[in-house]
């Protein structure tokens, strides 16, 4: 990941090809929204957005500790140093996700949206709508998986299911326990993915699949 500095407010802010050098504030959006995109981008905010690209997303220290305290509340009882140890230890690694542009229509409605993520996403991840966080634009051989393990329950998966999965995985990312449907009848689900710092990754050309099948 790239070094950061320290903003005017203390936050600290990623030195690579950001989206913005100012916070922006982070949105959720409910399955079947925007063509079930993982993540959006308002164009109108960002025009040095492509449709398509990966993004990186950074969660700043304050906010995360000032999440933790308000999903935490018993920990104010302890002291202000304990509270401060047990925030820091659990400091998330960043969040990536490939994005597209929000349709036009969705702008006339919602002008202020600047970046929304899949509620699937910020559920699985924990977080809290409306946080501040940096977008990085990044290139996708930096997000790219070398493996991923994916199950499936009580369905037959022929050679040519699996390759057509294989295919329609391609450049998309994942996360553990996703759940993905192909062709409408396929249903598997991300049990295990190989990667070291962020929760979510995309599935490269490169990457290995490997399929496991259990009855109920």
């Amino acid at each position: 990941m790239p070094p950061s500095t320290m903003s005017n407010n203390g936050s600290s802010i990623p030195q690579g090809n950001l989206l913005s050098t100012k916070p922006i504030v982070l949105w959720f959006h409910d399955s079947g929204t925007y063509s079930n995109q993982d993540a959006v981008v308002n164009p109108d905010h960002f025009p040095n957005f492509s449709d398509g690209q990966l993004l990186r997303i950074h969660i700043p220290p304050q906010q995360q500790q000032q999440q933790q305290q308000q999903q935490q509340p018993q920990q104010q009882q302890q002291p202000n140093t304990s509270v401060a140890s047990s925030l820091m230890s659990s400091e998330r690694p960043p969040l990536i996700v490939k994005a597209a542009c929000v349709d036009r229509d969705a702008i006339a409605r919602q002008q202020h949206l600047q970046i929304s993520i899949s509620r699937d996403i910020a559920d699985r991840l924990n977080l809290r709508s409306r946080i501040e966080v940096y977008v990085e634009l990044i290139d996708p051989s930096v997000a790219a998986l070398r493996h991923v393990e994916l199950s499936f329950k009580e369905q037959y998966l022929g050679r040519s299911d699996m390759w057509r999965l294989q295919q329609s995985l391609r450049n998309t990312c994942v996360y553990t326990d996703k759940k993905i449907v192909f062709a409408g009848v396929i249903k598997v689900t991300v049990r295990r993915q190989f990667s070291e710092d962020a929760e979510v990754r995309m599935i490269s050309n490169l990457a290995r699949e490997n399929y496991n099948t259990s009855m109920a």
